[in-house]
């Protein structure tokens, strides 16, 4: 049995964010808007980087906002902000199921 080694879906989901978007984020100047460096948080800097790119170029994609949204229930208070913005800010987007 290996110790100190545990899965961490919220990690996973930030560090594939990072990939896809990091650089996106700086070019817009919003690149302390996702950082869980500061708040040890990753699902809260998911939430930030959903909130606070409204108005940019950045689109985050369908499928990043189905994985970021699979980590606050829909019951949650994090959660209904994030989906009562995402329903105002992105009429577009429809939430699927993360398998």
């Amino acid at each position: 049995m290996e110790f100190g080694v545990f899965e961490d879906p919220a990690r996973d989901i930030y560090e594939e964010f990072l990939e896809r978007y990091e650089q996106q984020y700086y070019a817009a100047g919003l690149d302390d808007a996702f950082d869980a460096d500061l708040g040890g948080e990753c699902e809260y800097a998911l939430m930030d980087a959903v909130l606070f790119n409204d108005g940019t170029e950045v689109v985050i994609a369908p499928d990043m906002l189905d994985k970021i949204l699979s980590l606050f229930s829909p019951q949650s208070e994090n959660g209904e902000i994030l989906r009562e913005h995402l329903q105002e800010c992105r009429p577009d987007y429809v939430e699927r199921p993360v398998p």
